[in-house]
């Protein structure tokens, strides 16, 4: 008997806007995949899409249904999006690509 194959992430490529996450490594411009079935936890860098169309990186605290999001800022995670603002998260970035 054959098992069923298993479904795959749903996974889908953004090119964020900005450097608030250049402490993590990400920059203005450069193209993230992520995963959109993925559930964020804290710790966990996301792709967010702005009321105003713009996509962004972020960092997760909390879990569940409270999360704040947030920049690496020099003294640690610093909230900047608060959990009732209008954004969406797209997905838990997993991959990273930069044009040289």
């Amino acid at each position: 008997m054959l098992d069923k194959p298993q479904p795959q992430a749903a996974s889908s490529a953004h090119r964020i806007a900005g450097d608030a996450m250049r402490r993590a490594g990400l920059f203005d411009g450069d193209e993230v995949l992520a995963d959109s079935f993925a559930s964020p936890k804290a710790g966990d860098v996301v792709i967010v899409r702005l009321a105003c169309g713009r996509v962004e990186a972020r960092r997760v605290a909390g879990s569940g249904g409270a999360l704040a999001l947030g920049t690496d800022g020099p003294c640690g995670f610093e909230a900047d999006m608060a959990a009732d603002a209008d954004w969406t998260v797209l997905g838990v970035a997993r991959r990273l690509t930069r044009d040289l």
